[in-house]
């Protein structure tokens, strides 16, 4: 069985033949700690999302996914910037959204382009021809060679339309206009309908959404909004992409509980993300939900892999994968991505755990 075959039936909640291994993103510190080969980005969150990939970059990403024997290759199209001015050693950018970030290596501010309601009305989307596919057509060239499993991210719903609006704003466009928040929302969704039929023109097996509605503690809205707001248009966004031939990760920080039923309705395929730390028990959403999702993700990023000793880290792997992959419908992954603060000693472990607990013969 090839990668792509096991995450396709991991993704359809059936056992393969042992557990996908995967992560959205390998900090490029890390790759470089991984593999011996410095790498200079500035900013690895908006570099992942606006920078081309040079030979050497690229290169230096598949040795570490080759290293971890990953089974999926996880990218995302790119949204060129344009440099508005220098501020000491970091840039000013501008995004095809009209949202403008101060990149440091360590944060990214986003001032957004959208501060009233006549912005609302007059706000102008990206086009098309605006996104650049070039990093996804190296990803699929490589995974094909591999049998690797190609996701294409997306960045939808609340927590991209927050970055739009700004949360203050997003908060009370809800209540003062809520007429004009669903239309911008409603053209948002349209051009990703436009954008996920690309990716998997472009060669993507299977399509991420990324979709930060909740804090540690509980959502960021009520359930009732987030379905009016978010989740009724996500579902026609998913039953499109279903329609594509595609399945559909959503990717969630925070406490997801109270929206796990939602998401049933949705339709999504996978769930990734499952913060230990945020109250996301894996073994009752595995017991409850288990038959409708696949599960990815759970293994802890605030102290077990940056923290831990290799020995801890090989243990929790092996207690995640005896609860959530029983039965398959389990990936195996961070509850986010391979930070910069892991030892590289605990990624290695942690994979290596998977291979040793993950096969299912």
């Amino acid at each position: 069985m090839n990668s792509k075959e096991r995450v396709r039936i991991a993704l359809a909640r059936k056992q393969p033949d042992r557990v996908p291994k995967a992560e959205i993103m390998i900090h490029p510190s890390l790759v470089s700690k991984l593999i011996g080969i410095p790498l200079d980005w500035s900013n690895s969150y908006v570099d992942w999302r606006h920078k081309r990939l040079d030979n050497k970059e690229f290169d230096a990403e598949c040795m570490a996914r080759e290293l971890l024997d990953m089974d999926i290759a996880w990218t995302t199209y790119l949204e060129p910037c344009t440099e508005l001015k220098k501020e000491g050693q970091f840039s000013v950018l501008k995004d095809i959204w009209g949202k403008t970030y101060k990149v440091t290596s360590q944060c990214c501010d986003i001032v957004p382009p959208i501060s009233n309601e006549e912005d609302l009305d007059n706000y102008c989307m990206p086009e098309m021809g605006d996104f650049d596919f070039f990093n996804v057509k190296k990803w699929v060239v490589w995974a094909a060679e591999k049998n690797l499993c190609v996701v294409v991210h997306h960045s939808i719903g609340f927590s991209a339309m927050v970055q739009l609006t700004g949360f203050e704003n997003y908060m009370i466009f809800m209540y003062s206009c809520p007429e004009k928040l669903h239309m911008l929302t409603e053209r948002f969704m349209r051009l990703h309908t436009d954008l996920i039929r690309k990716s998997i023109e472009t060669g993507a097996d299977c399509i991420a959404l990324g979709d930060d509605f909740a804090h540690n503690n509980n959502l960021f809205i009520s359930p009732e909004q987030l379905w009016e707001f978010d989740f009724e248009y996500m579902k026609h966004l998913v039953a499109e992409t279903h329609d594509l031939g595609a399945p559909v990760i959503l990717h969630a920080c925070g406490n997801v509980n109270k929206a796990l039923p939602m998401l049933v309705k949705v339709g999504i395929d996978g769930l990734q993300g499952l913060q230990p730390t945020a109250y996301n028990d894996i073994a009752a959403i595995k017991e409850q939900y288990g038959d409708r999702l696949c599960l990815m993700g759970n293994m802890d990023l605030n102290y077990l892999l940056p923290k831990a000793c290799p020995r801890e880290v090989m243990d929790q792997v092996r207690k995640t994968i005896e609860v959530a992959g029983k039965g398959g419908g389990y990936i195996l992954s961070t509850c986010n991505m391979l930070t910069s603060d892991i030892p590289p000693e605990n990624a290695l472990a942690m994979y290596m755990a998977g291979a040793r607990y993950g096969d299912y013969s």
